[in-house]
């Protein structure tokens, strides 16, 4: 395994930010930034799976998060609510009236201290009491590991004085034919979600998990992402089409949350994760005209994210136990392997 570091600009407030590469004996390179532990590119049997920007000024600026890691809380808080225990929290609201995937800085957009280790790279983070208004001092690590076998995995740890929330998730957008490969609409889906969460027309998750039988969301038999849009359903309407998140199991044990193969370039990746479930996103309303790195101009459907992250049990909804509370001097532990294979 080679790993080395290089000089990725200046941030606007003069932090140096780097980039980091790790390369196993196939050839496989994964390049990440310590700017939002910001997954740059990843490539894989010649093609750079991974949508992205050239410059540190052009992820500053971003605000689709492609390929960032995204904390304290992936997803939305209707109003910037947030109740933890018997307190309750005004957390940052920027996305309208809402909060969503961790405030206006979050953790997408600092710079992240950084360790080289022999096989991989380790970034951490302390995100202080009151921050975008969340509790709690936070000690939070992401360990990036290039396998020799083409798995890259993410290891996410924690920890907080006070009870706080977490969810953590990495935004990456992938196009398993490259990122200048055009709309992923052929690409198959496999994924063992057996429930997803409706949301409201404002994009807020309903408190409710419905069954996906009969739905656009079922993929427990692989099929493309243009079939299932071929289903009518008004979940999909909104963001012309997907954009929700699928409960998997319950959280500590390694499960399947998807597996997604490109018609020509043959590569498959599996996304296995010891989390609770996956948001699949791969919307219509995004990335129109969008200018990316290489030259290259993403369009709508131009690629695909699969956010593991927290998705409350159906017994949690019953009880309303919507958020994962991560309790005091407790340590937070989950995992993500995104394993590239390619059929010939």
């Amino acid at each position: 395994m080679k790993i080395w570091k290089e000089p990725f600009g200046t941030t606007k407030d003069g932090q140096p930010a780097s980039k980091y590469f790790l390369q196993n004996s196939k050839g496989t390179l994964a390049v990440l930034t310590d700017f939002g532990v910001t997954l740059l590119s990843l490539c894989y049997a010649g093609k750079d799976v991974i949508l992205g920007y050239d410059t540190i000024e052009d992820y500053e600026s971003q605000t689709e998060y492609l390929g960032a890691t995204v904390g304290r809380f992936a997803g939305p808080l209707p109003q910037g609510n947030l109740i933890v225990g018997d307190s309750a929290f005004q957390v940052t609201r920027n996305n309208a009236d809402d909060h969503i995937h961790g405030g206006t800085v979050g953790f997408s957009f600092r710079v992240w201290d950084a360790e080289i280790l022999e096989d991989a790279v380790r970034f951490s983070l302390f995100s202080p009491d009151g921050e975008e208004g969340f509790p709690g001092n936070l000690k939070v690590c992401v360990t990036c590991r290039l396998t020799e076998k083409d798995g890259l995995q993410y290891i996410y740890d924690a920890v907080s004085d006070a009870d706080t929330v977490l969810n953590m998730t990495c935004h990456a957008y992938f196009n398993l034919e490259g990122h200048n490969g055009g709309v992923v609409l052929d690409h198959v889906l496999e994924s063992g979600a057996g429930y997803y969460r409706e949301e409201e027309p404002a994009g807020i998750p309903k408190a409710k998990l419905f069954a996906v039988e009969g739905t656009p969301f079922d993929f427990r038999k692989p099929h493309t992402f243009r079939s299932g849009m071929q289903i009518p359903h008004p979940q999909l309407d909104a963001v012309f089409g997907y954009d929700r998140n699928g409960y998997l199991g319950e959280s500590g044990c390694w499960k399947q949350a998807a597996k997604i193969t490109a018609p020509v370039s043959g590569i498959t990746m599996e996304v296995n994760t010891t989390q609770t479930g996956m948001q699949l996103y791969c919307p219509g309303t995004l990335l129109v005209n969008h200018p990316g790195k290489k030259g290259i101009t993403y369009q709508a459907f131009h690629a695909f994210c699969i956010e593991t992250q927290h998705c409350p049990s159906p017994q949690e909804t019953e009880r309303g136990l919507m958020y994962p509370v991560l309790k005091a001097n407790t340590p937070y532990h989950c995992e993500t392997v995104y394993q590239f294979s390619r059929s010939v």
